[in-house]
């Protein structure tokens, strides 16, 4: 009996099976706008600047290929919790751990849950990047949904955030979207934020964030603020950080798995099982995308080439929020995009139909998910023009 015809079939992942049909396609002015990368006004997703000349540096000076350590690279672990909750943090309340990429840092963490807290639901965002559920689920642990997205206005829910939140018992486990919420592209205020803080405090929930975009927002430090606002008023946290969007290191897979928590010895336990669950899962993580980032943040030089580059980026996404919703209200006469204008990140989620998505993908080879999640940061300059008028002819009444 054949060991693997005794399988079930598995449902594809539709992002990447979206990509396939994308890449099928023959027509020249097709657009992918599913998967998350950032392309520049020529359809490209460069190498930044300050990564090549990282890179060049490493080749240079690198002496060795040997094993890092299940931890990973120190340093990298380092300039992570530096990055996120600044320079004055004290480093006897914070542990980090590399990981292959951020999605291997929220399974990490989820493992960790599991083990500390076996019992513990998990609230997820009813819209979030999909393998939360499908990661959730793999490490064993029961998950519920809390509302976060107010599809008539395009903001953040507070209320009805705080509202669902009223089911969560204590030791229960929150996980959020620091900056740039995907597929949403709504964020909490910084009061928002410090209230929710208050709430969790008082509740004994344990916030998990998920930051994948710092940077795309308001800027480095603003992208922060959740978690600092969380790490000041909090005794613990548990963090999953991706450097692919912001270093444009995608397919270098590097992530970073944080923990927080107002006792050393805590954090030292915590650090030992993330160890232990790192070593079954997949032993060691790469090294040279978390060698190249640390390079970048502990050079003052560096690190200002790629602050630089990723200000230019973060800009042509505003930027390309303001012309699409302006082209969109030019042609439909009507407001019902300019939400977009008013948010941040990669994602919006568009108030379309799954007929309409159909049709932008038969009549206009334009790519994206069925729920109608838009990578604007994969559009810019002409393309947003002609996304433009593809949505307007699928739309039209």
């Amino acid at each position: 009996m054949s060991l693997f015809l005794a399988l079930n079939p598995s449902a594809p992942d539709p992002v990447f099976q979206l990509t396939a049909k994308y890449r099928a396609d023959p027509r020249a002015q097709k657009l992918d706008l599913g998967v998350g990368v950032f392309k520049d006004v020529n359809g490209r997703t460069p190498v930044m600047k300050a990564v090549q000349q990282a890179q060049a540096l490493l080749f240079e000076t690198e002496a060795s290929k040997a094993y890092e350590g299940l931890s990973g690279y120190a340093p990298f672990n380092e300039e992570c919790i530096r990055l996120v909750f600044g320079d004055d943090t004290d480093a006897q309340r914070f542990a980090a751990l590399q990981t292959p990429g951020g999605a291997a840092a929220v399974r990490l963490l989820a493992e960790l849950t599991k083990l500390a807290r076996p019992d513990a639901t998990v609230w997820i965002s009813e819209e979030t990047w999909a393998p939360h559920f499908t990661i959730v689920s793999a490490a064993g642990l029961k998950w519920k949904t809390y509302r976060h997205y107010d599809r008539e206005r395009g903001l953040a829910d507070f209320e009805s955030l705080t509202n669902d939140l009223q089911g969560a018992k204590s030791g229960d486990v929150i996980l959020l979207h620091g900056c740039c919420q995907n597929p949403t592209g709504a964020d909490l205020s910084e009061q928002e934020w410090n209230e929710l803080a208050d709430i969790l405090l008082e509740r004994n929930l344990i916030p998990f964030l998920d930051i994948a975009y710092q940077g795309f927002g308001a800027g480095l430090k603003e992208d922060a603020l959740s978690a600092r606002i969380l790490a000041r008023k909090l005794p613990e946290l548990m963090l999953a950080y991706s450097f692919s969007k912001n270093f444009g290191v995608y397919r270098d897979r590097v992530g970073c798995a944080v923990v927080m928590s107002k006792d050393g010895p805590a954090v030292r336990l915590a650090v030992e099982s993330l160890v232990v669950v790192a070593r079954g899962l997949y032993s060691m993580p790469p090294h040279h995308g978390a060698a190249v980032v640390a390079e970048i943040l502990r050079s003052a030089s560096l690190k200002t080439v790629w602050e630089e580059e990723l200000e230019i980026m973060r800009i042509q996404v505003k930027e390309t929020r303001r012309t699409f919703a302006e082209e969109l209200r030019t042609r439909l006469g009507d407001e019902r995009f300019d939400f977009m204008e008013g948010q941040n990140g990669m994602f919006s989620l568009l108030p379309v139909s799954r007929d309409a998505v159909e049709l932008l993908q038969e009549r206009h080879a334009i790519y994206m998910p069925g729920n109608g999640r838009i990578n604007l940061a994969g559009m810019s300059g002409p393309a947003t023009r002609q996304v433009a008028d593809a949505l307007a002819d699928v739309i039209r009444k």
